[in-house]
């Protein structure tokens, strides 16, 4: 599919695609929705403040583990 901006006039292309996958649906997920995690990470407001990456950090965390 094409997309032509009106006033720039520049030209933008995407597919677009019905893609299905073989995964059984979770009892919590919902209708068209990826795949939820196991694992809830929230952000304080003070690292949010600092920009701390907490999400990553926790992320980094779980891959060092030994």
């Amino acid at each position: 599919m094409e997309y032509k901006l009106p006033k720039s006039k520049s030209v933008t292309q995407f597919l677009i695609v019905n893609l299905e996958q073989d995964v059984s649906q979770r009892p919590n997920q919902p209708y068209n929705r990826s795949l939820l995690s196991d694992l809830e990470v929230t952000q304080s407001f003070e690292d949010f403040i600092k920009n701390v990456d907490t999400q990553m950090n926790y992320t980094l965390e779980l891959l060092n583990v030994e």
